[in-house]
């Protein structure tokens, strides 16, 4: 049986590194779940608070359980290793 793995991005509409995260996942045909963070200013701050993260997008992968990856730069390399085909 194969696990549908999936990111997770929070991030806000003017957030030029949030589209990044969105077109790199697009190029690469990964599934994404995206929640705007813009009228959420509640869930904003309690993930911030939570996983000590100043800056958006913030990103999780989904597998079997969720994992915190971080920001854009994290995504591409979390993606590096867990897709890379060394």
């Amino acid at each position: 049986m194969t696990l549908i793995s999936k990111y997770i991005i929070y991030g806000k509409e003017f957030c030029k590194y949030c589209t990044k995260a969105k077109e790199y996942l697009n190029e690469k045909n990964i599934n994404y779940t995206y929640i705007d963070l813009d009228n959420e200013e509640d869930l904003h701050d309690e993930l911030k608070e939570q996983y000590n993260i100043k800056t958006i997008p913030i990103i999780f992968f989904e597998q079997d359980e969720k994992i915190f990856v971080g920001g854009y730069v994290d995504l591409l390399k979390h993606y590096e290793s867990t897709f890379s085909l060394n």
